[in-house]
């Protein structure tokens, strides 16, 4: 399986290295765009994205939410294991890109 890269990311800010930027490993930070990113957040893709910010202090969604974590992460091109979501609204997530 070939490595996907792009610019790294700190704290939702580019990552510089020697003057240019830096590239890296990227599915990590794909994963967690999709989860951050609105429906409507990418012009390319408009049907991309959870909006997890939505799902803040909403009881019952809990699984509503771990549903739409997975279909956005399959229709990216993953594979998702275990999607978990706590009481406390804390994600855990087991996925690696096809």
């Amino acid at each position: 399986m070939a490595e996907f890269k792009d610019i790294k990311l700190i704290e939702s800010d580019l990552d510089f290295l020697d003057g240019d930027f830096a590239i890296g490993a990227s599915d990590e930070q794909h994963v967690e765009d999709i989860i951050r990113a609105y429906v409507g957040h990418y012009k390319e893709y408009p049907t991309l994205g959870v909006g997890i910010d939505l799902y803040v202090n909403s009881s019952g969604s809990q699984l509503e939410l771990q549903r739409n974590i997975n279909f956005q992460l399959e229709s990216d091109g993953f594979t998702v294991n275990n999607v978990i979501v706590d009481q406390e609204g804390k994600v855990y997530l087991d996925a690696e890109r096809i």
